[in-house]
């Protein structure tokens, strides 16, 4: 697997038969063009990049474009906060109320009848409730807001399990998946140079005229999309729905 941008890009090249090659395009138009405008975003959809913010539902809250002030209208839309200026926000997997304990994580603190009565009354409160009150949900609104239906919450404060694009530098590809992500931009690799050297038979280099074999690239965008197919039937078996009961 790659340890990181430089890395992988000496993979691509190496893999390519291209290593000491001198390109028309540079190593940073290569990288750019291929792995950050083609690769990361395509691979980002099947392993995106998961991240779990606590925010607090009254400092991200949009204002109702109908509102006269601010206090007037209470509106359900939020703004995710710009956390990573970077890797674009591709939605929310889930909003889970935050609890505070208050200190109680001892069994001794609540051992007793009178709890126990308060917790079955309580639960079955709960049980009627979700009954009779339509059930909590969310809408992401790209790019960057979200809207809760039916919020019914004992304090504002919640935790966003959100999903971003990832990191330019490619650190957040989790380990486990960067072998899989090397497989795609091999392929982007292949059809890009493909387009860019297809009318090239050979190229002049330190060591003489290099035929450079374009031709075995030239089926890479069908191979792409292969593979892309052969994922979308195994990477969607670990996703998550886009709306969620709260």
């Amino acid at each position: 697997m790659f340890r990181d941008k430089a890395h992988l890009l000496k993979r691509i090249k190496m893999a390519l038969g291209i290593y000491s090659v001198k390109l028309p395009v540079t190593d940073d138009e290569l990288f750019q063009d291929v792995i950050i405008d083609t690769t990361l975003p395509v691979f980002s959809t099947f392993i995106p990049y998961e991240y779990q913010l606590l925010v607090d539902l009254n400092e991200i809250r949009i204002t109702d474009r109908y509102a006269v002030d601010d206090s007037s209208l209470i509106s359900n839309c939020y703004q995710i906060p710009n956390i990573f200026p970077k890797q674009r926000c591709l939605g929310i997997n889930n909003i889970r109320p935050y609890i505070e304990y208050n200190g109680m994580m001892m069994t001794s603190s609540y051992e007793t009848i009178d709890s126990y009565q308060v917790l079955a009354t309580g639960q079955t409160l709960a049980n009627l409730a979700s009954a009779m009150i339509p059930p909590q949900t969310f809408k992401f609104i790209p790019p960057n807001k979200f809207e809760i239906y039916n919020q019914v919450l004992y304090n504002n404060k919640v935790y966003l399990d959100l999903t971003f694009t990832h990191s330019p530098e490619l650190f957040t590809i989790p380990e486990t998946a960067r072998e899989s992500f090397y497989e795609l931009a091999l392929l982007d690799a292949k059809a890009y140079l493909w387009n860019h050297l297809k009318y090239y038979s050979s190229i002049q280099t330190a060591y003489g005229q290099m035929d450079l074999k374009v031709d075995n690239w030239e089926n890479a965008e069908s191979e792409r999309k292969d593979l892309l197919e052969r994922w979308s039937d195994n990477y969607h078996l670990d996703s998550v729905p886009a709306i969620f009961y709260i």
